[in-house]
């Protein structure tokens, strides 16, 4: 099928009318990025922060990311550490969680270019390991 994306935006921007989190996410991490549509960083993390409000996970480590890399927007650690620590928090056993389990041990082995917290990095490292190995074995 060829790729029609203004056919694709429009589909996802009906979805997230009706307050779909997975289109809500896709369509706010695309325009945040500005692959294939006009960038528009406001209403991509707006459409990014209400997926996560919603409950949706990978919408949480995006936006920790966002906060990370300031990229379009202020740097914000905090924030950031925020949504990880919510994202890791969802009771299930997925790559998102060990991917927030991960980001959360970076930021208290690494605190600023300084060692930190170096027994609650490793608490975090040791939760993102086995879940990372489970897909790894179940992918085999």
């Amino acid at each position: 099928y060829p790729l029609d994306v203004k056919q694709a935006v429009k589909f996802l921007e009906l979805a997230s009318e009706q307050k779909d989190p997975i289109a809500m996410r896709f369509l706010g991490h695309t325009l945040y990025e500005g692959k294939l549509v006009t960038r528009d960083v406001q209403r991509g993390l707006s459409l990014t922060h209400e997926a996560a409000n919603l409950g949706n996970v990978e919408s949480r480590l995006y936006l920790g990311k966002l906060y990370v890399t300031g990229n379009g927007h202020t740097r914000d650690i905090p924030k950031a550490i925020h949504n990880y620590t919510i994202a890791y928090g969802y009771n299930h056993e997925t790559q998102a969680q060990a991917g927030a389990a991960y980001h959360l041990g970076m930021y208290h082995f690494n605190i600023d270019g300084q060692y930190g917290k170096e027994f609650k990095a490793s608490m975090y490292y040791g939760e993102a390991v086995p879940i990372l190995m489970q897909k790894q074995y179940n992918e085999q």
